[in-house]
């Protein structure tokens, strides 16, 4: 499933709970806060980017054996926060 399909929400949600290492253990876990209907496709994909670039740093160079993610939607912000 792609996020044309899914949209945004849930092709992050899906991503997140399906993150696995290299070993196939799953380490992913996410957070979605508040309203992401009504975004602009290109900033839905770039906010999907963001959010599998901080994922893949985490594992690949912090060697995270579980990776948080919180996406939160505040007006006109969009943050993204990603920890081991």
């Amino acid at each position: 499933m792609t996020l044309d399909d899914l949209g945004l929400v849930e092709a992050l949600r899906d991503m997140l709970h399906n993150w696995r290492d290299d070993s196939r253990k799953l380490i992913g876990n996410g957070i979605l806060v508040g309203d992401f209907t009504g975004l602009a496709d290109t900033l839905q994909v770039t906010v999907y980017r963001v959010v599998q670039e901080c994922t893949t740093n985490c594992v690949r160079h912090a060697e995270a054996s579980h990776v948080r993610v919180e996406v939160k939607r505040e007006k006109q912000f969009i943050k993204v926060h990603c920890n081991r």
